[in-house]
């Protein structure tokens, strides 16, 4: 069938659709009819492809499933309407797919199904997030939200994570720490522990590359009472890291941050620890400085990591305005510079497996 075919059927259907719709004297409107018309019509200008049409359509579709109190059919419809102004690409058109998106969310959400509620919404986010960082950011936010209000936050790590990934991208570090500090108390039941271990770790490296290591040294006292954090492979790889800075130790310091302990992380942490690593620096000609350093280049504000001893003033305040994340492209194996990731397949191996360890995690 050609196209213009496609669209004559299509506004066929709309005839229909309305004629179902409309009040007459002895007769109601027939909502469920005439969304499964809309709901043709769209799909006859999705063909065309006319995609602003087939929107509008599916837009109206939802409307009238909704109005017959079939909620999941008016998501899945909303969310149709979405897909088109995202398959358009016209100016503007991401924040109508997201906006669409959204509704979908809260149709699902309204229907009982969460988990779908929350993949739309991080779906959203997603696709506004390139072109307006903080719609997208609100949005991983609130799909994060979601699962944490419905106590499903075992089947958003992935979602967190990706949440965690975008706020230290845009250079809002505190914020990053946030939605890590939920993960770790979301993953405490977990049966394989070093999923914890390897968010505390991130923890410490985003806190040092805020030239914050009194917080960082911190929160080395408080992990200690995640289960067998202490003597674990995150906490030597912290606690050198600590030690290094304390010591000026430049050779140290880029062993534990271009270790593969630190390669297992979240990849926007590994750019991070890099970042870290470049500014402990060795001389060319191998001097040495005091306290231990080979020829080290380093911030004048080193804070050593001593457990329960961390005195020095700290206001979380001062997270209101992080400091800036120097911008230094060191290497990343490319198996972590460019993850591949689908933030879509939750499974439980993360409650099920002991020997789960995947390395998408911080």
């Amino acid at each position: 069938m050609s196209e213009f075919s496609r669209v004559n059927e299509g506004l066929g259907y709309m005839k229909e659709a309305e004629k179902a719709a409309t009040k007459g004297w002895f007769r109601k409107p027939d909502w469920e009819m005439a969304a499964q018309y809309y709901e043709k019509a769209g799909a006859s200008f999705r063909t065309a492809p006319q995609y602003e049409s087939a929107a509008k359509a599916f837009i109206q579709a939802s409307d009238a499933y909704n109005r017959s109190n079939s909620l999941f059919l008016a998501a899945k419809a909303m969310e149709s309407a979405g897909s088109m102004y995202q398959q358009q690409k016209h100016p503007g058109d991401e924040a109508r797919c997201a906006d669409c998106f959204r509704r979908a969310s809260d149709l699902y959400q309204a229907h009982g199904a969460s988990d779908r509620a929350a993949e739309i919404l991080e779906k959203a986010a997603n696709i506004v997030e390139p072109v307006d960082p903080d719609a997208g950011i609100q949005l991983y936010k609130d799909a994060c939200d979601l699962y944490d209000s419905e106590d499903r936050g075992r089947f958003g790590i992935e979602t967190f994570q990706k949440t965690a990934s975008v706020l230290l991208k845009h250079k809002r570090p505190a914020e990053a720490v946030a939605v890590l500090q939920r993960l770790i108390d979301i993953t405490k039941d977990l049966r394989n522990k070093s999923t914890q271990y390897r968010l505390c770790l991130s923890i410490v490296i985003i806190f040092i590359a805020m030239d914050d290591e009194v917080e960082a040294s911190k929160r080395m006292d408080s992990f200690s009472s995640v289960p067998g954090f202490v003597g674990s492979d995150e906490y030597l790889c912290a606690v050198q890291l600590l030690e290094g800075i304390e010591k000026f130790d430049a050779e140290g310091i880029h062993q534990v941050l271009h270790g593969h302990i630190v390669n297992n992380l979240n990849s926007e942490v590994i750019r991070l620890a890099r970042r870290v690593a470049s500014r402990y620096t060795a001389d060319t000609d191998g001097g040495s400085h005091a306290g231990g350093g080979a020829g080290l280049h380093a911030p004048s504000h080193g804070v050593p990591y001593r457990s329960n001893n961390a005195t020095a003033n700290y206001n979380s305040s001062d997270f209101s305005t992080p400091r800036t994340l120097v911008d230094v492209d060191d290497h990343i194996p490319s198996h972590i510079a460019n993850p591949s990731h689908d933030h879509h397949q939750r499974t439980e191996r993360y409650s099920n497996d002991d020997d789960d360890d995947d390395n998408g995690l911080c």
